[in-house]
Formats: C-alpha cells, sequence, structure tokens
C-alpha cells in the first residue's frame, strides 16, 4: 500500500515555514524534557521516603512508583476541549497532568501519609488535592490526586514545574 502524500500546499507550507515549524518542535521538546525532570525530583523524594518507611517500620508505604509524561496528541486534544489556545504558554499554564507520578500504596493508610509527608517537605508547594477515596466518584474511581510545584534546577535557570501525583492502594490500581 502506497503512503499518502501531503497535498502541495501542505507541502508549499512546510518549505516555507520549516524554520518556524523546527524552532516549535525543539522549544516543545525541551518544556516535556523540563516535566520529564520534574517527575525526576518527585520520584527521588518518594524513594527517599519509601527507604526511610522501610528502614523505620520494616515494610514499605510505598509499592511502586510509575511516571509518564502526556502524549502530545493528548496535550492537544485537552486544550482544544476546554477552548484553549495551543501554545506553550498555554501547556504550562492551563495544564496540571503534563507530568504525571503514580504511587501505589499497600494500604490507605499508607496514602494519607505519603501525601502528609510530601506537604511536609519545604520545596513542594500543594497547588490543590482531589479526595476520589473518602468521595469516589460516580464510576466508582478512587485515589488521592495532588497537584504540585516543584523547583527544578536547570543550567540556566531554576524553574516551578508543576506536576500531579495520583496515589492509590494496589487494589484501586486494578
Amino acid at each position: 500500500m502506497e503512503k499518502e502524500k501531503p497535498s502541495l500546499e501542505l507541502q508549499t507550507y512546510l518549505l516555507n515555514h520549516q524554520d518556524d515549524l523546527l524552532s516549535h518542535i525543539i522549544q516543545f521538546n525541551q518544556l516535556m524534557s523540563r516535566y520529564q525532570a520534574a517527575t525526576k525530583e518527585i520520584t527521588t523524594k518518594l524513594e527517599i521516603l519509601k527507604s526511610d518507611f522501610q528502614f523505620r517500620n520494616g515494610r514499605s508505604s510505598i509499592e511502586s512508583i510509575q511516571t509518564r509524561i502526556k502524549k502530545p496528541a493528548s496535550i492537544l486534544k485537552k486544550l482544544r476541549g476546554r477552548g484553549i489556545e495551543v501554545n506553550l504558554d498555554t501547556i504550562r499554564s492551563q495544564l496540571d497532568d503534563v507530568a504525571g507520578i503514580r504511587v501505589i500504596c499497600p494500604f490507605i493508610d499508607d496514602i494519607y501519609l505519603v501525601a502528609e509527608k510530601l506537604r511536609e517537605q519545604d520545596d513542594i508547594r500543594v497547588i490543590r488535592t482531589k479526595e476520589y477515596i473518602r468521595n469516589p466518584k460516580p464510576n466508582g474511581y478512587r485515589s488521592y490526586h495532588m497537584i504540585v510545584e516543584v523547583p527544578v534546577f536547570f543550567m540556566d535557570a531554576k524553574e516551578q514545574m508543576r506536576a500531579e501525583i495520583q496515589l492509590r492502594t494496589v487494589a484501586m490500581d486494578f
């Protein structure tokens, strides 16, 4: 099967705007790498809490930690769905879940303990929480969400980066 070629109009546009397009791609990738750095900062904090809890209590309060960066198509869909212009500034200012960290805990009490310990860290600012454990969604979804801001140090600057942390038990994760 032959791959469909872009229209002559699209080819001409891309040729005439290739520098702009390349610049936007580079800037977008840079922003995504900054979100990736934010997930690393938060993951490190969670790993330290996990180790400390294990050392003090002989068991872990965290079973696993997973991270993800929202895909470009999801970012586009979410912004368009909200009727918001799509650009780097709106990605940063309007989306709190580009960077995501899922924390799986053995028990519900562990979720609240981990959330409390994150809240106590002086370099994490909790923007808001969504309590879906005590107040499950109508479809039965249960989890504890935190939108946080964490400082990330780069070669040229320190930036406050937002991320969503979802805390849930192993059972809730199924």
